[in-house]
């Protein structure tokens, strides 16, 4: 059985340096079928660019301080079947196979990591 494709969304405003952190933390994910969506503004675009892993990650410009309408346009952006949220702030992401089998149980498979 192959993994679900997952896509894990950050959202990220006026935090380029913090970005950062979380981009390094999030492409340390052990899972074998995973893409990262950045939205973010224009410093954060930047930041993302300048990060080892910026080509390969997903970009959506998003220059709104509205947290809701730009996860919002991580989710319609992401390709995977499962969009995760990431919260910026944080450096190690939990392991990610956890997350999916709680996800597994409930009906909406929205879930922060």
């Amino acid at each position: 059985m192959t993994a679900p494709t997952v896509s894990v969304v950050i959202v990220s405003h006026g935090r380029p340096a913090s970005l950062g952190i979380c981009l390094t933390g999030v492409g340390q994910i052990d899972y074998p079928n995973f893409e990262i969506v950045i939205v973010a503004d224009q410093s954060g675009i930047d930041a993302v660019n300048a990060h080892a892993l910026g080509d390969q990650v997903k970009l959506v410009l998003f220059d709104e301080m509205n947290i809701s309408a730009a996860r919002n346009a991580g989710v319609a952006a992401a390709a995977g079947r499962l969009p995760l949220r990431r919260d910026p702030r944080a450096m190690a992401p939990k392991p990610l196979a956890v997350r999916l089998r709680k996800c597994r149980r409930v009906r909406d498979c929205r879930a922060s990591i």
